[in-house]
């Protein structure tokens, strides 16, 4: 395992706070932050290079997607970065700029998610379109899992759960052991389990095998042992510790 600390060479990420982390297909891996830098890590040569696309923009999340990457930006709209010449071939003005997440989906879809709802891009048009179904919604998680199910986490109105088609399949608040509205991120770990953080109810797992139509969710929060009931995300290591 190797340690990179920021530090003052060159040869090291210059933002403070990483807001997402994502390999190419390369092997190298990017980073985003919240003031200002986009880094990409060669951990082969241990070098990094460093990219401003606007001085001090607040970066949330980048989509790899082939040889491009969108970078979605809270305030500043979206950007598609060309990784061949590591420039940015295109600005996209949303309805609403700020966006938290993105993902593209296993079907090629590129969804962007924003305070006021989910956008789809489409391609002929080289355009984004609302979903409907999300119009006001603050969409903060988004995830994908084994049976290309999309779950949507919102800031505020809990979780959303559809096909690859956009159709709702569940919808869930304060209910069904759900201890908070307010969603961090969501993993599927290797047993098929779904965990979600939450801001104020720490995680709600939902049990192996779950089924849509009828979830549940078992929460381990502070009185479990959890060092706070805010938790932002979650992951699984090669011997199955979560």
């Amino acid at each position: 395992m190797a340690i990179y600390f920021r530090n003052p060479s060159d040869n090291s990420i210059k933002g403070n706070i990483v807001r997402s982390i994502s390999p190419d297909s390369e092997g190298n891996i990017w980073f985003c932050t919240e003031d200002g830098w986009l880094s990409r890590l060669e951990p082969k040569e241990h070098k990094v290079s460093n990219y401003q696309i606007i001085e001090k923009m607040n970066m949330h999340d980048i989509v790899m997607d082939g040889e491009k990457m969108w970078i979605c930006s809270y305030g500043d709209g979206l950007f598609l970065f060309d990784l061949a010449s590591q420039k940015v071939v295109k600005h996209y003005d949303l309805p609403d700029n700020f966006i938290r997440t993105g993902i593209k989906t296993s079907s090629g879809s590129i969804l962007i998610g924003t305070r006021t709802g989910l956008y789809k891009y489409i391609k002929d048009t080289d355009s984004f379109e609302l979903m409907p179904d999300t119009a006001g919604e603050y969409i903060h998680a988004l995830y994908q899992d084994s049976r290309d199910i999309l779950w949507i986490g919102t800031y505020g109105n809990g979780l959303y759960c559809t096909n690859k088609d956009g159709k709702i399949l569940a919808r869930h608040a304060l209910d069904n052991g759900l201890t908070s509205k307010y969603i961090t991120s969501f993993f599927e770990d290797s047993r098929h389990r779904m965990w979600i953080t939450t801001e104020g109810g720490g995680v709600c797992l939902s049990p192996a095998g779950y089924h849509i139509e009828d979830l549940s969710f078992i929460a381990i929060t502070r009185e479990d042992g959890l060092a706070s009931d805010v938790t932002c995300a979650t992951v699984e290591d090669n011997d199955g510790t979560i």
